[in-house]
């Protein structure tokens, strides 16, 4: 972790003068930690971590059981070994802006974001997430954390990132009709979203990107297997195969027809 330091000779030897936070840049290594900058208050229980700034510890006992449910479904989504431990953080207003560099998508609630090569951290933003929503937004972060830590291939993934958080956030009994079949009617391109929404997106837009994502998913998980899709997405997203090598190894199938397969299940679905 790089944190600036002033030290100044002194007759006694080097004294330490001052300490701050991280600098924000692109490594997980480079990004201002939440414990830097707020004194937090920490519920802990197994595997799991909430900590929270004073003015919402109250919600610290509901999140801790919240992140203690999500954390087993997480677990069955795991890709390599389960997390050490699942650290997630409750954000205000304030804490949203700076921690970890504050710089989220207008319409993000909550993100994971890489702490070391093994590890995520979950923040949420208490503002927007209720909570009666915060069972599921936990779910869908704490599979971020326990499938995209440290090193992993992202660009034209996002599709498969996300829609395999969705999954583990509703599980292959969600009904995803009415948040997608708006988007896939008023104009989708028909293919899989390789990357997330602007900055600036409708709430259609979102919802209906990450409502194909689940789609995408849901019919993998539905056609193949658990197993199958999480070693497709250990082969895909964090050994960086393409997909039409990673879906030959896996699915014994090409990825033409795989997909060609996933499109027609969004749009009759």
């Amino acid at each position: 972790m790089s944190e600036p330091a002033t030290w100044q000779d002194t007759a006694d030897g080097p004294k330490l003068m001052s300490l701050s936070p991280s600098a924000n840049g692109n490594g997980w290594f480079d990004r201002t930690q939440p414990w830097e900058t707020t004194d937090l208050y920490a519920s802990v229980a197994g595997r799991v971590v909430v900590a929270a700034p004073a003015s919402l510890r109250g919600r610290l006992p509901a999140a801790l059981a919240a992140a203690q449910q999500a954390a087993t479904r997480a677990d069955a989504y795991a890709v390599g070994q389960k997390p050490e431990a699942y650290v997630s953080y409750l954000a205000g207003p304030n804490e949203w802006k700076k921690w970890f560099g504050g710089r989220q998508a207008k319409w993000a609630a909550g993100y994971t974001t890489p702490t070391s090569n093994r590890s995520a951290a979950v923040v949420v933003n208490s503002k927007v997430v209720s909570s009666s929503f915060l069972p599921r937004m936990m779910r869908h972060e704490f599979t971020h954390a326990a499938s995209v830590y440290g090193t992993h291939y992202w660009e034209n993934r996002w599709w498969l990132i996300e829609g395999y958080a969705e999954t583990a956030e509703h599980g292959l009994t969600w009904d995803a009709t009415s948040v997608t079949r708006r988007y896939v009617d008023s104009g989708w391109n028909g293919k899989l979203p390789g990357f997330g929404p602007a900055n600036n997106a409708s709430n259609m837009t979102v919802q209906g990107q990450y409502g194909v994502a689940f789609l995408a998913m849901y019919r993998l998980e539905q056609r193949f297997g658990r197993g199958e899709v999480i070693e497709f997405f250990n082969q895909a997203v964090r050994n960086g195969l393409d997909f039409a090598a990673a879906a030959q190894n896996v699915f014994q199938t090409s990825w033409t027809a795989v997909q060609a397969d996933l499109i027609r299940f969004i749009k009759r679905y």
